[in-house]
């Protein structure tokens, strides 16, 4: 077993694999995250980047490799042992409960660690003024805009008392505006010793937002470092752009 010294990462997959079948989807893929850091997870379509989030969550078992969790191996773990643990995940399409109001959806996932119902409601409602949907705490979910349910799905994910939270593609399909806003939120739960994991096709997003990048092609781990240095690399470039130049 790999040891590691408690605290010096509050994530980290060695050598995490995932198959299914004969098809690799990821492929011996190593990522260390520091506490309060945020991480860029980019790459092509297809590249295994949901993968990777489904193997750190718990939604789907690693083929080989580890995961580490503040020092502890969860690689066998449930995602609601996971989440019990400080670890919380958004989803590509987000699915409130519609028939429930904002802060019954919030509270669902408030439950599983606070137990009683005033507490969950404690955490619930300073999650939602995190988040900016404090207004609309008693609106219905279902008639939140798209840009409010995604920071719904954000403060469900928030709401066990996390420290480290997996963002896949929150910002998707939201005007500039909203994007903005969406970025000053994430840098508000970065501050709330949040360490943030984002998968993102906005460049312009990662590079403004994250302290340090990975990059994933058919799998693998092409590259990793600032931003910025990243999105120089020739391999990285050929991986979004093929064998087409880049206009400098």
């Amino acid at each position: 077993m790999i040891q590691t010294e408690k605290n010096d990462y509050i994530l980290e997959c060695h050598g995490v694999s995932k198959q299914f079948g004969g098809l690799t989807a990821l492929s011996a893929v190593h990522l260390k995250v520091k506490p309060g850091q945020i991480v860029g997870v980019i790459g092509p379509n297809g590249a295994g980047k949901t993968t990777l989030f489904d193997m750190i969550s718990g939604h789907q078992k690693a083929t080989s490799g580890q995961i580490m969790f503040n020092g502890i191996d969860v690689t066998q773990q449930p995602p609601h042992i996971r989440a019990r643990k400080g670890m919380g995940r958004t989803f590509q399409v987000v699915h409130p409960i519609p028939s429930l109001t904002v802060i019954e959806n919030v509270m669902i996932g408030a439950f599983a660690v606070y137990g009683r119902r005033n507490a969950a409601a404690e955490r619930a409602h300073e999650i939602l003024e995190a988040v900016e949907l404090g207004d609309r705490a008693q609106s219905m979910a279902g008639d939140l805009t798209l840009a409010g349910r995604k920071r719904l799905e954000v403060a469900r994910a928030m709401a066990g008392n996390t420290s480290l939270l997996l963002l896949d593609e929150v910002m998707a399909g939201l005007n500039p505006v909203e994007t903005g806003q969406a970025i000053a939120m994430i840098r508000r739960l970065s501050k709330r010793n949040v360490s943030i994991v984002l998968v993102e096709h906005n460049l312009k997003v990662v590079n403004e937002l994250a302290e340090h990048a990975v990059v994933l092609d058919h799998g693998a781990l092409i590259a990793e470092g600032s931003p910025g240095d990243v999105l120089k690399n020739p391999d990285v470039i050929r991986a979004y752009l093929g064998d087409r130049k880049v206009n400098k």
